[in-house]
């Protein structure tokens, strides 16, 4: 997903020269760090199919780098996921976001477990983060025929949508 919104936007030149990547290239632990990159107006001018846009648009992203599973293990990369998860929606507090768009965030590559993530994802957003955003959506790619991504974020909060419509 971050490389579609790198060849879609301007993202890729916010990053490109961020200390942050050096930061995590002389750290010996292979956990990276709870460091979030805040990168605000970042043009977008093309679609997710690479298409251009007649018009580009302004969109403000935040980005951390999720714990690598295989070798940090589970428990403590789920534990860390978590941490970070707080810390994004933290700063995207600060700054006044209402509406947000997350991902199935270190469940693709990185090996965290999706039903985790989401169900702490669901956590923060009820309890710590409750009433913080007005929009929260799920952008979450999956090809797989079990839907072994998506499947866990829909049954998560498909869940919380029902208890909010009683």
């Amino acid at each position: 997903q971050e490389e579609v919104l790198c060849r879609s936007s301007a993202l890729y030149c916010t990053l490109a020269d961020d200390p942050m990547y050096d930061y995590h290239r002389r750290r010996s632990q292979p956990d990276s760090s709870d460091w979030v990159i805040y990168s605000p107006d970042v043009p977008v001018f093309r679609t997710d199919d690479g298409a251009e846009l007649d018009r580009p648009w302004l969109l403000s992203f935040l980005t951390s780098a999720a714990p690598y599973a295989p070798a940090i293990g589970q428990p403590e990369s789920g534990d860390l996921l978590r941490k970070r998860m707080h810390r994004v929606l933290a700063v995207a507090s600060a700054y006044g976001y209402g509406a947000l768009v997350l991902g199935a965030w270190g469940c693709g590559a990185f090996a965290n477990d999706p039903y985790r993530t989401a169900i702490d994802f669901r956590k923060a957003l009820e309890a710590d983060f409750r009433g913080h955003f007005t929009d929260v959506v799920f952008a979450v790619t999956d090809w797989s025929p079990e839907r072994k991504f998506l499947g866990p974020f829909r049954d998560v909060f498909s869940s919380a949508a029902q208890i909010r419509r009683q």
